[in-house]
């Protein structure tokens, strides 16, 4: 069973997507951190009046974003390179060209991608549909 050109768009655009996603967690952990700016973290076993900003937790929250992000850079390293590999396999230049142009730059522009390939964008986008055509998504092929 050979997949549809929407489903090999999904996969395509997999990696923009978990990049989308990384610079939205290191947004957060930016607005967390400077949330609590200037703040002094002191550590103690004394009760805490509820007045008291509690900022225990703070360096645990920082942490643990710090390391989805990690893992999430290593998951977009993975599927990067795996997108590259079933693209390499496309046979004409051009039609790497463009995929990888609009995959893995993110380029959706098709004035521009026409510009960096030298085509107009009508072309550029008749080379994306014979692209896609004939690129396979890797496991998901017969």
């Amino acid at each position: 069973m050979q997949l549809s050109n929407e489903e090999k768009k999904k996969y395509l655009r997999s990696y923009l997507n978990l990049k989308a996603r990384e610079a939205e967690l290191e947004e957060e952990i930016e607005e967390l951190r400077s949330r609590y700016a200037g703040h002094a973290i002191i550590y103690s076993d004394m009760p805490k009046g509820t007045a008291d900003k509690d900022l225990s937790n703070y360096a645990a929250e920082v942490d643990e974003l710090e390391r989805r992000l990690r893992i999430m850079q290593q998951e977009a390293i993975r599927i990067y390179l795996q997108i590259s590999d079933a693209i390499e396999k496309v046979e004409k230049i051009t039609e790497r060209q463009v995929l990888r142009i609009r995959y893995l730059q993110g380029i959706t522009d098709w004035d521009v991608i026409g510009d960096k390939m030298g085509y107009s964008r009508t072309h550029a986008a008749r080379i994306h549909g014979s692209a896609l055509l004939h690129f396979k998504v890797p496991g998901k092929m017969l």
